[in-house]
Parts: C-alpha cells; structure tokens; sequence
C-alpha cells in the first residue's frame, strides 16, 4: 500500500487488516484536506504509525505543505490506486 512518509510516497507491504484499515482512513482525509484546504482532517492521524510486514514502522505524514509537495509529484493515472502489485 502506498503511504505518505517524511515527504515522499512510499510504498509498504501490509499484513495487518488494522494497518490497512487506518491507511485507508488516512487516504480518505488526505483527498479531503486536498480537496478542501480544512487542515482539521489531519489531525486525527498526527503521530499515527504503521507495522509493514517486515516489523518497520512507519509514521503518516501529515503535514500539510509536505502533503501538496507529494501530491503535486505525483503523476495523475486515470484511477488512483493505494495498492501496488510487485510482480
């Protein structure tokens, strides 16, 4: 799954159901605050951290000018997908 981290996307393995539920989550407030500018979104993640399957944590990032510089990187695909396959 793809998160946000200390101002760059990255992308982690996720065993946990947990994890991938609060991932999820974030996403959702991350579009929000991208969408609407309302920076409130984001506090509820401040210092939330996730497991990746190798035991590493991971914070999501929630400052808000890092979350545009991400976004602005990012190439626009037809359907923005959270998950990556690794063939």
């Amino acid at each position: 799954m793809a998160i946000n981290e200390n101002g760059k996307e990255t992308v982690v393995e996720i065993t946990d159901s947990r994890y991938a539920t609060l991932i999820g989550k974030y996403h959702s407030a991350v579009k929000e605050y991208l969408n609407t500018g309302n920076t409130d979104v984001l506090a509820e993640f401040e210092g939330k951290r996730v497991k990746d399957s190798s035991g590493k944590w991971h914070i999501l990032e929630t400052n808000p000018s890092a979350i545009r510089e991400i976004n602005a990187r990012r190439e626009e695909p037809e359907f923005y997908d959270i998950y990556q396959v690794n063939v």
